[in-house]
């Protein structure tokens, strides 16, 4: 989202781009903080105009969080689950196969953070929260505070702090919900996706990295996608006017030096710089 779609369909110029690297026998990864699974997200894309032929990869934060969540550790237990409100009449699809049991947080074993604008507070009781369109945690600190008092792992399945909608509202994801839990209750969680390096090592795992090939990253956010390739030493390329950072950097082609705005708003986020920086994913 923000480099090849916008939510609806594929952006101008992607499809003739995508097109070109085809013909050139370029490999395609697509590397995506979606808390869905993989099969789901890949099915999205063919939604959306993409063709199953440019694809290489594909990886996710969400599937890594649920071949996580599978592991012998964590099978069967009890789960307090945050989700979405589409999850309220199938709540369990995400967890289906890990054996998990959605709980209270009082009974709770682990936290799960799915989605960002339903608590599962008892069990299956769903409640919607207005935290994805205000950014207020309120109704989620009484349940958070308790799951970091009895020392709670969180699971993150799509680390973004915020993104960006087809009609240009910035949501709160469920990475906000994982940093207070963190850096403010003192809890510890795990995290899935950009700007951990690790989604770039699982992707990469099906070339031979031994042999001596170049890699690009192509992203519109400094803090997961330029931050993420930096830290798995993998150049970068950043997407201006159709990404997140649009509006921060909407006058940058007019500067003296177009690459100086974003260095600034970069240091400011303390984030590295993007290796290459262009407007929109085009050929």
């Amino acid at each position: 989202y923000g480099v090849l779609h916008n939510g609806h369909g594929l952006l101008p110029g992607v499809s003739d781009a995508l097109e070109e690297l085809y013909a050139m026998e370029k490999a395609l990864i697509i590397i995506s903080n979606t808390s869905r699974r993989q099969e789901t997200m890949i099915n999205t894309l063919l939604k959306k105009g993409f063709r199953a032929e440019w694809l290489t990869g594909a990886q996710c934060s969400g599937e890594l969080c649920y071949q996580s969540l599978c592991q012998d550790e964590w099978r069967g237990k009890k789960c307090f689950f945050l989700g979405w409100n589409s999850e309220i009449e199938d709540d369990t699809t995400f967890l289906d196969g890990t054996d998990l049991i959605p709980s209270s947080v009082k009974d709770a074993e682990i936290v799960v953070a799915h989605g960002p604008n339903t608590i599962f507070s008892d069990g299956l009781k769903a409640k919607q929260t207005q935290f994805m369109h205000s950014g207020s945690l309120e109704e989620y600190l009484p349940h958070l505070r308790i799951a970091a008092q009895r020392q709670l792992p969180f699971f993150c399945a799509n680390s973004d702090l915020v993104s960006l909608t087809p009609s240009g509202e910035l949501w709160f994801m469920t990475g906000t919900i994982a940093q207070l839990y963190e850096s403010q209750l003192g809890g510890q969680v795990f995290h899935f996706g950009k700007p951990g390096k690790n989604i770039f090592q699982y992707a990469l795992k099906q070339f031979d990295t031994s042999a001596d090939i170049n890699v690009l990253h192509v992203g519109d956010s400094l803090e997961h996608d330029i931050k993420g390739a930096a830290a798995a030493n993998i150049d970068s390329l950043f997407v201006i006017d159709s990404g997140i950072h649009h509006e921060q950097l909407s006058n940058w082609q007019f500067q003296p030096d177009p690459k100086l705005p974003i260095s600034h708003l970069a240091a400011s986020l303390g984030t590295p710089t993007p290796t290459f920086i262009i407007d929109r994913f085009k050929w």
